[in-house]
Protein backbone atom coordinates (compact mmCIF):
# COMPACT_ATOMS: atom_id res chain seq x y z
CA UNK A 1 0.00 0.00 0.00
CA UNK A 2 1.30 3.50 -1.16
CA UNK A 3 1.87 5.71 1.58
CA UNK A 4 0.19 9.22 1.79
CA UNK A 5 2.83 10.72 0.44
CA UNK A 6 3.48 8.63 -2.64
CA UNK A 7 -0.58 8.87 -3.19
CA UNK A 8 -0.38 13.04 -3.36
CA UNK A 9 2.69 12.65 -5.43
CA UNK A 10 1.01 10.70 -8.24
CA UNK A 11 4.58 8.89 -9.63
CA UNK A 12 6.11 12.06 -9.60
CA UNK A 13 9.86 12.14 -7.92
CA UNK A 14 10.89 13.32 -4.79
CA UNK A 15 13.97 13.21 -2.02
CA UNK A 16 11.99 10.60 -0.03
CA UNK A 17 14.57 10.44 2.29
CA UNK A 18 14.04 14.34 2.63
CA UNK A 19 10.16 14.38 3.76
CA UNK A 20 9.53 15.01 7.28
CA UNK A 21 6.67 15.49 9.36
CA UNK A 22 5.14 15.84 12.82
CA UNK A 23 5.32 13.22 15.43
CA UNK A 24 1.70 13.48 17.58
CA UNK A 25 3.34 15.13 20.49
CA UNK A 26 4.34 18.05 17.87
CA UNK A 27 0.63 18.08 16.31
CA UNK A 28 -0.95 19.08 19.62
CA UNK A 29 1.41 21.24 20.55
CA UNK A 30 0.81 22.70 16.95
CA UNK A 31 -3.08 22.93 17.82
CA UNK A 32 -2.51 24.71 21.17
CA UNK A 33 -0.33 27.18 19.38
CA UNK A 34 -2.45 27.88 16.30
CA UNK A 35 -5.64 27.35 18.56
CA UNK A 36 -6.65 24.93 15.57
CA UNK A 37 -7.91 21.16 15.09
CA UNK A 38 -5.54 19.24 12.92
CA UNK A 39 -7.50 16.02 11.70
CA UNK A 40 -8.71 14.37 8.74
CA UNK A 41 -6.47 14.30 5.77
CA UNK A 42 -4.63 17.65 7.01
CA UNK A 43 -3.51 15.44 10.08
CA UNK A 44 -2.26 12.65 7.64
CA UNK A 45 -0.44 15.52 5.73
CA UNK A 46 1.19 17.29 8.72
CA UNK A 47 2.11 14.05 10.26
CA UNK A 48 4.00 12.95 7.02
CA UNK A 49 5.53 15.86 5.18
CA UNK A 50 4.15 19.12 7.19
CA UNK A 51 7.77 20.13 7.64
CA UNK A 52 9.25 19.09 4.14
CA UNK A 53 7.93 17.39 0.77
CA UNK A 54 11.34 16.04 -0.23
CA UNK A 55 11.14 18.67 -3.34
CA UNK A 56 7.45 17.25 -4.23
CA UNK A 57 6.17 20.68 -4.29
CA UNK A 58 8.28 23.02 -2.59
CA UNK A 59 7.63 26.44 -1.01
CA UNK A 60 6.38 28.38 -3.50
CA UNK A 61 2.53 27.26 -2.92
CA UNK A 62 2.56 25.48 0.41
CA UNK A 63 3.77 28.51 2.77
CA UNK A 64 4.92 25.73 5.41
CA UNK A 65 7.80 24.98 4.33
CA UNK A 66 9.24 28.24 3.79
CA UNK A 67 12.33 28.31 5.79
CA UNK A 68 11.87 32.33 6.23
CA UNK A 69 8.69 32.14 8.25
CA UNK A 70 9.36 31.90 11.61
CA UNK A 71 6.90 30.43 14.33
CA UNK A 72 6.09 34.17 15.09
CA UNK A 73 5.67 34.96 11.34
CA UNK A 74 3.12 32.14 10.89
CA UNK A 75 0.95 32.86 14.07
CA UNK A 76 0.86 36.57 12.85
CA UNK A 77 0.08 35.61 9.26
CA UNK A 78 -2.78 33.15 10.44
CA UNK A 79 -3.96 35.70 12.62
CA UNK A 80 -4.43 38.44 9.42
CA UNK A 81 -5.98 36.08 7.29
CA UNK A 82 -8.19 35.07 9.87
CA UNK A 83 -8.69 39.01 10.26
CA UNK A 84 -9.23 38.70 5.84
CA UNK A 85 -11.81 36.32 5.87
CA UNK A 86 -14.01 38.46 8.35
CA UNK A 87 -13.61 41.29 6.86
CA UNK A 88 -14.47 39.79 3.16
CA UNK A 89 -17.71 38.83 4.79
CA UNK A 90 -17.18 35.18 5.68
CA UNK A 91 -17.69 35.35 9.46
CA UNK A 92 -19.11 31.77 9.74
CA UNK A 93 -15.77 30.34 8.35
CA UNK A 94 -13.56 33.28 10.42
CA UNK A 95 -15.07 31.55 13.30
CA UNK A 96 -14.05 27.82 12.40
CA UNK A 97 -10.35 28.60 13.42
CA UNK A 98 -9.27 28.40 9.37
CA UNK A 99 -5.84 27.74 8.69
CA UNK A 100 -3.80 29.00 5.50
CA UNK A 101 -1.39 26.76 4.48
CA UNK A 102 -1.21 27.56 0.09
CA UNK A 103 -0.57 31.34 -1.45
CA UNK A 104 -0.48 30.96 -5.30
CA UNK A 105 0.32 33.91 -7.75
CA UNK A 106 0.81 35.97 -4.04
CA UNK A 107 -2.44 37.36 -3.52
CA UNK A 108 -4.72 33.74 -3.62
CA UNK A 109 -4.85 32.20 -0.23
CA UNK A 110 -5.55 28.75 0.20
CA UNK A 111 -7.33 27.85 3.67
CA UNK A 112 -9.13 24.78 5.32
CA UNK A 113 -11.53 25.31 8.46
CA UNK A 114 -10.35 23.14 11.06
CA UNK A 115 -13.51 23.13 13.08
CA UNK A 116 -15.71 22.91 10.38
CA UNK A 117 -18.26 20.42 9.74
CA UNK A 118 -16.05 19.04 6.26
CA UNK A 119 -12.24 20.34 7.85
CA UNK A 120 -11.07 18.51 4.86
CA UNK A 121 -12.87 21.36 2.54
CA UNK A 122 -10.49 23.83 0.88
CA UNK A 123 -11.27 27.44 0.64
CA UNK A 124 -9.74 29.95 -1.43
CA UNK A 125 -9.56 33.91 -0.58
CA UNK A 126 -8.70 36.05 -3.37
CA UNK A 127 -7.08 39.25 -1.29
CA UNK A 128 -7.31 41.84 -4.97
CA UNK A 129 -10.81 40.82 -4.66
CA UNK A 130 -11.57 40.18 -0.79
CA UNK A 131 -13.59 37.22 -2.02
CA UNK A 132 -13.86 33.47 -0.06
CA UNK A 133 -15.34 30.67 -1.96
CA UNK A 134 -15.01 27.50 -1.80
CA UNK A 135 -12.55 25.90 -4.28
CA UNK A 136 -14.78 22.11 -4.52
CA UNK A 137 -12.27 20.56 -3.49
CA UNK A 138 -10.81 18.46 -0.57
CA UNK A 139 -7.34 18.76 1.29
CA UNK A 140 -5.78 15.97 -0.81
CA UNK A 141 -7.37 16.81 -3.84
CA UNK A 142 -6.16 20.03 -3.83
CA UNK A 143 -2.16 19.23 -3.11
CA UNK A 144 -2.64 16.36 -6.34
CA UNK A 145 -3.57 19.89 -8.17
CA UNK A 146 -0.75 21.41 -6.94
CA UNK A 147 1.54 18.71 -7.84
CA UNK A 148 0.31 18.58 -11.22
CA UNK A 149 1.11 22.18 -11.67
CA UNK A 150 4.51 22.71 -9.40
CA UNK A 151 5.42 19.16 -9.10
CA UNK A 152 8.83 18.35 -8.44
CA UNK A 153 11.25 17.22 -8.62
CA UNK A 154 12.23 20.49 -7.07
CA UNK A 155 14.41 22.23 -4.66
CA UNK A 156 14.15 21.04 -1.37
CA UNK A 157 12.68 23.30 1.89
CA UNK A 158 11.74 22.69 5.09
CA UNK A 159 9.82 25.23 7.54
CA UNK A 160 9.33 24.60 10.97
CA UNK A 161 5.97 26.36 12.73
CA UNK A 162 6.87 25.03 16.13
CA UNK A 163 10.67 25.42 17.18
CA UNK A 164 11.14 29.06 17.84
Amino acid sequence: MDTYIQQIAQGVPYASEKVEGYSEVEIAQLERLYDIEIKGNFCQFMHEMGRCDGGLMGDDPIILYRPTMSVRNFVVFQAETQEDIYAAGATKLAAQKPFAFSIESETQVFFIATRSAVPDEVYHLDENTNEVKSTNMLFNDYLRRLVRHYGGPGIVCRGEMLVI
